[in-house]
Order: C-alpha cells, then sequence, then structure tokens
C-alpha cells in the first residue's frame, strides 16, 4: 500500500515537472533512456503499471538534469518563494472527513494542510490516517477533520535560503511558506531535490 502511494505521488510530481520544463513525454523518455510508452504509463496509470525504481530514478535524473540546465546559479542564493507552489490545496476544520479523502483522491495528494478562513495553519491530515480510519469501519461523514488532524506541517518565510531547508525536508513530506503569519506557499521535499 505504501509502495503504491509513493509511485503514485511521484508520478504526478512527473507530470508536473515535465510540463513546468516545458518537456514532451517524447523528449523525456529519450533522455531518460526509457519509452515514451513507459513515460506514459506512469504518468497516467502508475496503480496498473507499478514502475521499478530503476526507470523512476532514469526519469527524476532526466528532469533534474533538464532543471540544472535552467537554473545553473546553484541554490545557494535562492530562497524559498523562487520555486514554492502558490497554488494550496487545503482543508478547512470543519470539514468532513469524507471530504478530506475526495479531496486527496482527486488531486492524488498524500497530505493536506488544514487551514482555517484566515489562512492559519492548524494541522494535517495524511493519507495514511485516512485508510486507518477506513479499516476500522467509522462513519467518515461523521468524523470533522479537526478531530483527526495531525500537527502542522512546518512553516517557514519565503525568503528562508533552499540550502537552510534539507534537513527539514528530511523529516517532512512538505513545508508551507508562510508571510505575516499566512500560508501563501508549500513546497514538497522533490521540489527541492529538482534544485540540486
Amino acid at each position: 500500500m505504501e509502495r503504491l502511494l509513493e509511485v503514485k505521488e511521484i508520478a504526478l510530481e512527473i507530470k508536473r515537472s515535465r510540463n513546468t520544463l516545458g518537456l514532451t513525454q517524447k523528449k523525456l523518455a529519450f533522455n531518460a533512456g526509457v519509452s515514451q510508452a513507459a513515460l506514459a504509463r506512469i504518468e497516467r496509470t502508475p496503480k496498473e503499471y507499478n514502475p521499478s525504481y530503476a526507470t523512476i530514478y532514469k526519469i527524476l535524473e532526466a528532469l533534474n538534469n533538464e532543471t540544472r540546465k535552467k537554473q545553473p546559479t546553484g541554490i545557494e542564493n535562492k530562497t524559498v518563494e523562487t520555486i514554492m507552489h502558490k497554488k494550496i490545496v487545503s482543508i478547512k476544520p470543519n470539514n468532513s472527513f469524507h471530504q478530506a479523502l475526495e479531496l486527496m483522491k482527486g488531486k492524488n495528494f498524500s497530505q493536506l494542510p488544514v487551514i482555517d478562513q484566515n489562512k492559519a495553519v492548524l494541522g494535517t491530515i495524511y493519507q495514511k490516517q485516512l485508510a486507518d480510519i477506513i479499516l476500522e469501519g467509522k462513519n467518515p461523514k461523521k468524523i470533522l477533520v479537526n478531530q483527526i488532524m495531525q500537527p502542522a506541517l512546518p512553516q517557514i518565510d519565503k525568503k528562508t535560503q533552499l540550502n537552510h531547508i534539507k534537513a527539514i525536508l528530511e523529516k517532512w513530506p512538505a513545508i508551507l511558506i508562510t508571510e505575516k503569519q499566512k500560508v501563501i506557499g508549500i513546497m514538497t521535499s522533490y521540489d527541492w531535490f529538482k534544485t540540486m
């Protein structure tokens, strides 16, 4: 189950990064030394294809090489605001567990920040946690997010340099970027990896 969730999340990041870099599937597949058909299946149906780590590694390396070409100066002078995602998908504390589950399934996310109407961070909901609740046989429509949320993801200022956050992302799947105590972006461990 955990292996499958990891592959799905990586597949989503591969597609997003490929599009950000302006690469076609054909170009990325060529650079990675894999077939275009294999790359298409990874992006479209990772659950059914379940690619090997070796294949995923080749694709990630090819993406990193393209990223290096576009970011020749390295990360020492870059801040998190230069690569953060400004569109934040989150859930409110008074939403139901069922709503969180549907949102995660629709977006293929492994975690969701819990943010109130004032953009203040209250906690985090994890996919594995939701799976455990389903296995317990509880009614997902009767459980509120604020009843099951876990501690919030780490928060950093948007001016934090990229070379200062490696240790955080080794322990957490994502970091929230804030300005004046309000969330303005999110960054995953894969986003940091792409800067190397």
